[in-house]
């Protein structure tokens, strides 16, 4: 169902740059300060290319977009990056720890043939947000590239892709680098045949975006604009759920702007649908996802989350899930309905605390002790603890032409900017 090519990818030159120091994350995980500790790595670093800065003097024709293409001429034709001679596919590899466990995650990169009609083999499983497109669709309208890929995921309980993408018996190493906690190593594949074997395996395929949603969104957008065919393709990663080693890890709510909100008032509103434990009673300290994890254990039927408001740390266990099929969305089916980011979103934002717009008032935080610090500084009034979105549940959403909540999952380790992109005009 999805339908793939090889390309000739750029590439950062090996004899001349050090990988370690042009290397990224996504632009979407980079914060500012992160952004400039990129900046000042060296002046090659791919973040002028995906996230540059921002200047008071900007115009129409000297801002962070028109540099970027700016950079990216000026790299090609000083032979700081470099443009492989034949179509390839990239094999990516990354090693990590998690958990005191070592894992590997394991895909491809090629160009895949985007949805005509959205959806039909490439689908999504998480909403948008349009200022976020607005953002990567000048980026893409400058410079013409795929900088990053975006993540996608695939179902194939034989492995027989992961055989023919087996480093050991193909392809060329042309990338091994340590950032960000993770050994990430990229082998070449040019040989036509196995090529071929891979395009035509994929063929009865449907894929699932992982991440990057803004950057397929922005591509498909940017190429139904255009009509330009050479933009019809957009790069991507793909990675088996069978093989393993794929981590989702949640995303917590930290929640600012409430109205007339005290401890008096907003647990009874919450305790109109959940059991609240109050965990501070006693404890100097608390991790808070470890407590989650132990009461889901001892009551797996039951739905828990975490809250952190007032210095206190407690317990929400939902009472009865039909309160989640009362509230609204009955266009949608019970899984969705029934997701934690879900129950966040519309039971206790919207409905309990009569939030209405959560854009602005809400920030996704992958690390408790952030999201811990932040409500502790007052720069928010609570955070909202959720459990990890469950591979099955994203795969089986996305395939009932479901969304789920903005910022559902968080897949880790992210893959690096810089290893591989694709220039395309």
């Amino acid at each position: 169902m999805v339908k793939l090519i090889p390309f000739k990818g750029l590439r950062y030159n090996n004899k001349a740059i050090n990988l370690e120091n042009v290397v990224a994350p996504p632009y979407d995980v980079i914060t500012k300060e992160q952004q400039s500790e990129y900046y000042n790595k060296t002046e090659f670093n791919v973040i002028r290319l995906i996230l540059g800065k921002s200047h008071a003097d900007d115009t129409s024709n000297n801002n962070r977009y028109t540099r970027a293409s700016s950079y990216l001429e000026k790299w090609l034709m000083n032979g700081v990056l470099i443009q492989d001679g034949e179509p390839s596919i990239y094999v990516y590899e990354g090693e990590y720890q998690f958990q005191n466990e070592t894992k590997i995650f394991k895909g491809f990169i090629a160009l895949a043939l985007i949805d005509e009609v959205e959806g039909s083999s490439i689908l999504p499983h998480e909403e948008t947000l349009d200022e976020q497109i607005k953002d990567r669709l000048a980026l893409i309208s400058k410079c013409k590239s795929n900088f990053s890929s975006i993540y996608s995921i695939y179902q194939d309980s034989s492995n027989d892709i992961d055989s023919l993408i087996d480093h050991k018996n193909n392809g060329e190493l042309i990338s091994d680098v340590v950032a960000e906690q993770v050994h990430h190593r990229m082998w070449k594949i040019s040989n036509p045949q196995i090529i071929n074997r891979i395009v035509k395996s994929m063929e009865n395929k449907q894929v699932v975006i992982a991440d990057g949603h803004h950057r397929y969104k922005t591509a498909r957008e940017f190429w139904i604009k255009s009509k330009d065919d050479t933009s019809k393709y957009v790069m991507m990663f793909f990675a088996n759920i069978d093989y393993g080693g794929i981590t989702i890890l949640p995303a917590h709510r930290v929640i600012k702007d409430i109205k007339n909100i005290n401890l008096k008032n907003i647990l009874p509103r919450i305790e109109e649908h959940f059991d609240i434990i109050d965990l501070s009673k006693g404890k100097s300290k608390i991790d808070i996802t470890i407590e989650m994890e132990k009461f889901s254990k001892n009551i797996p039927d039951k739905k828990i989350l975490g809250l952190y408001y007032q210095n206190k740390f407690f317990l929400l266990v939902l009472k009865n899930y039909n309160v989640l099929d009362d509230i609204g969305n009955k266009d949608k089916s019970k899984r969705w309905r029934r997701l934690d980011v879900s129950t966040v979103h519309y039971l206790i934002l919207k409905h309990i605390l009569n939030i209405n717009k959560i854009q602005n008032k809400v920030e996704y935080i992958i690390d408790c002790e952030d999201a811990i610090s932040l409500v502790d500084k007052n720069n928010y009034q609570l955070a909202i603890f959720v459990k990890p979105t469950k591979l099955k549940d994203v795969i089986d959403i996305a395939k009932k032409g479901e969304k789920m909540p903005g910022k559902a999952t968080y897949f880790y380790p992210k893959l690096l900017t810089g290893l591989v992109l694709n220039k395309f005009l």
